[in-house]
């Protein structure tokens, strides 16, 4: 009856209060508020306006200026929460190379690249197998259509390749089929001239590409070189494959430490010419992703990342295709960020709408881009909540929602970060993407039995952080719509 009585007054004594928490512009008026944000209404357009909150307070400054990256007009109802954990690695590989439906995580570390599989169940994932000196490019093709998936690994200090394979269909890499000793710096395996062979392609020194192709069963042969222009000051360090401008050609486009880019077509076999130059205004483009369509426009896209020590912080450059051979600059944002360290950005598809999104690492934390309307990108989601050094993005556990596999370093490991729609929430106990007072009513029924359980995190009702679910935290929940402390969350996953 306490608990009640608690709730009753509450609702009554926040609701008096709701309207006078903010101290708002005279054009404004408040809409609503969770734990995350404040949703304010221009009174002469209607229009709405979103703004995270920091602390309890409105990340602004006088004038009600928001937060970079802080406008959200699409749905936010959805988080990333901890999906997995496991040892520190990084340069992340992923595939199914034993054929079980489980996908590996493949890692470098400590001189050795460490094999880990998601086991099936909940958060778990299982050690599987370590290879010594190796350095993860690629994993779980099969580039000799022998039915045996491969990984492909460079030498822990650049010094040659070596191909491994499965020695039976549900097993995985571990017998060394081929191997060459010059010294490699990136490569993967795809069809990258269109051919319907797949090659085998390692960055052979700065400015130089070569390209390998099997030839039976455990063979390999070089095929042919891709050179880039040779200067000193320009690493053109990474690079992305496929049909930009839909004229049945191969594309590879290159970034570069000098921000230059460049784009070559394949226009014959075996042979790739320079077809387009193109800048972005920050050194240090050190990470290419694409092709995607994001905007859905019918026009395909690329995304450059730089890292720019000078003006601390990441670039982020959306590229379209205009033309045959042609690309322009639709877009840029930029994050601020330790840019000392590698960041990261990748294409997936996290909230299974069918279009790409694409997630970004800014060492400081992370967050998502979506198209909200041609050539119009924006930041609906960041969490400075975990650091990380360098970020791939997959579905580990293989049930659609996308990840951010985070390196964190010695002190953090490797973390899964997996997209959580409309449950993610601390406090929101209903489930209705909203954090508010029928929040505690429905946690008080919920632990008097008379209404099931929702979250699948029964710690996102833990709202005073202490791993514990009970009526204290009914009573806390109240007081903070009481303008009492903040939720806190005890990261007690």
């Amino acid at each position: 009856m306490n608990v009640l009585r608690t709730i009753f007054w509450g609702l009554l004594l926040a609701s008096v209060a709701f309207a006078d928490e903010f101290s708002l512009p005279p054009n404004l008026e408040l809409v609503s508020r969770d734990s995350l944000s404040v949703t304010v209404r221009e009174k002469d357009s209607g229009i709405e306006h979103r703004y995270l909150l920091e602390g309890g307070n409105i990340a602004s400054t006088p004038g009600w200026k928001m937060q970079p990256g802080a406008a959200l007009s699409a749905d936010t109802c959805f988080t990333f929460q901890v999906a997995g954990h496991v040892r520190p690695m990084s340069r992340h590989v992923f595939g199914d190379a034993d054929h079980d439906g489980l996908t590996e995580i493949v890692g470098v570390y400590g001189g050795r690249s460490w094999i880990y599989e998601y086991s099936g169940h909940d958060t778990t994932y299982l050690f599987r197998d370590t290879l010594y000196d190796t350095w993860p490019l690629d994993y779980g093709h099969d580039s000799d259509s022998d039915g045996l998936s491969e990984y492909v690994a460079m030498g822990l200090f650049h010094e040659g390749f070596t191909i491994y394979e499965s020695p039976t269909y549900n097993s995985l890499p571990a017998d060394s089929i081929f191997a060459w000793p010059y010294g490699y710096y990136w490569g993967g395996i795809q069809d990258i001239d269109g051919d319907g062979r797949v090659e085998t392609y390692l960055k052979r020194s700065f400015n130089h590409m070569e390209v390998w192709r099997s030839t039976g069963d455990n063979s390999y042969a070089f095929a042919y070189t891709i050179d880039l222009p040779d200067s000193l000051w320009a690493n053109f360090s990474d690079f992305v494959f496929g049909d930009f401008d839909g004229d049945g050609r191969m594309e590879m486009i290159n970034t570069s430490d000098i921000g230059i880019l460049l784009a070559y077509e394949c226009v014959a076999p075996d042979s790739f010419q320079q077809v387009w130059r193109g800048q972005v205004s920050h050194y240090n483009a050190n990470f290419i992703v694409g092709p995607t369509d994001m905007d859905q426009d019918g026009r395909k896209e690329f995304v450059v990342m730089s890292n720019s020590i000078s003006r601390g912080g990441f670039f982020y450059y959306f590229f379209e295709t205009t033309g045959d051979n042609q690309f322009e600059q639709v877009y840029v944002d930029s994050i601020p960020g330790n840019a000392w360290e590698h960041g990261g950005i990748g294409l997936w598809d996290f909230d299974q709408d069918g279009v790409d999104e694409l997630g970004v690492c800014y060492v400081d934390g992370q967050g998502l881009y979506k198209a909200v309307g041609d050539d119009t990108f924006e930041l609906i989601y960041r969490n400075d909540n975990y650091e990380g050094y360098l970020m791939r993005v997959s579905d580990t556990n293989g049930n659609g929602w996308g990840e951010f596999v985070m390196d964190e370093g010695l002190d953090g490991g490797t973390k899964f970060l997996e997209y959580t729609p409309g449950r993610g929430l601390l406090g929101d106990v209903n489930c209705d993407c909203a954090v508010n007072l029928s929040d505690p009513l429905y946690l008080v029924n919920y632990l008097k039995g008379l209404v099931p359980w929702l979250p699948p995190n029964i710690y996102l009702a833990d709202v005073n952080g202490t791993c514990q679910l009970n009526g204290v935290d009914v009573t806390y929940f109240v007081n903070y719509f009481h303008n009492g402390p903040a939720l806190i969350d005890g990261n007690c996953r």
